[in-house]
């Protein structure tokens, strides 16, 4: 799995529901995890988008956090 995080509020609320109802019933260790927050992107000239594409390409399953992305 694909984990597509972001930096609103949402994320706060995705790390909740991630701690107490996913992680305690499936091992989410092998997940790959991209960080899509602004900064981010602006760090790695968009690099970490495109990873975070082609792992999904690749993987076939993608969760991510509900974001406004801008």
């Amino acid at each position: 799995m694909v984990y597509i995080q972001g930096e609103e509020m949402t994320h706060y609320a995705t790390q909740l529901l991630l701690n107490q109802w996913i992680e305690p019933y499936f091992d989410i260790s092998s997940w790959e995890t991209f960080d899509l927050s602004c900064k981010a992107r602006d760090d790695s000239d968009d690099a970490t988008l495109i990873d975070a594409v082609e792992a999904g390409k690749r993987i076939g399953a993608i969760f991510k956090e509900p974001t406004i992305t801008p």
